[in-house]
């Protein structure tokens, strides 16, 4: 499978790349920036600019998947060069607005036959991998339970001006 990873220089990208490496995935890496930290992983190098559709679409020629691990705000740019190249599409998930849109682009895909996971992020994305590698060592599973560790139970009082200005 020829997979490409957009937003592989971040945190959540550099880790993708490097299990798709170890799973034998030929990759070939779309990136925005910094791209001497995913020259590091071992993959090929494609400087895109994520939010132009045309030069995305044509980085996408030919994959089988675009992993999109960049910052949600490219979701639908990315989402939209994905079905132009025939592309299979996952992302991390982003904001319940942005998702909404993304959502809207169902009939396109089917119609295109390829296939856009949303939201693979944290959780049910990050908790379902975690969970399925625990459980591999084990007999049997009889429940499994998730929590995030993100969740600030006690969070400042107001509203985050960036995240109210977004959404």
């Amino acid at each position: 499978m020829r997979v490409a990873v957009l937003g592989a220089a971040g945190l959540m990208g550099r880790a993708i790349v490097r299990d798709l490496n170890e799973s034998g995935s030929e990759i070939s890496t779309v990136v925005e920036l910094d791209q001497e930290r995913s020259r590091a992983q071992g993959a090929d190098i494609v400087a895109v600019d994520a939010n132009d559709r045309q030069q995305l679409t044509l980085a996408l020629e030919g994959l089988d998947l675009l992993i999109n691990a960049a910052d949600y705000r490219v979701n639908l740019a990315a989402m939209d060069a994905a079905l132009a190249a025939r592309c299979n599409y996952v992302d991390l998930g982003g904001r319940y607005h942005v998702a909404a849109q993304q959502l809207a682009l169902h009939p396109d895909f089917e119609q295109a036959g390829v296939l856009a996971v949303l939201g693979c992020g944290a959780g049910p994305g990050k908790t379902s991998v975690m969970a399925a590698w625990a459980a591999e060592g084990l007999d049997a599973v009889h429940a499994i339970r998730c929590a995030s560790a993100g969740h600030d139970p006690d969070p400042p009082p107001g509203v985050s001006l960036p995240d109210a200005l977004q959404t």
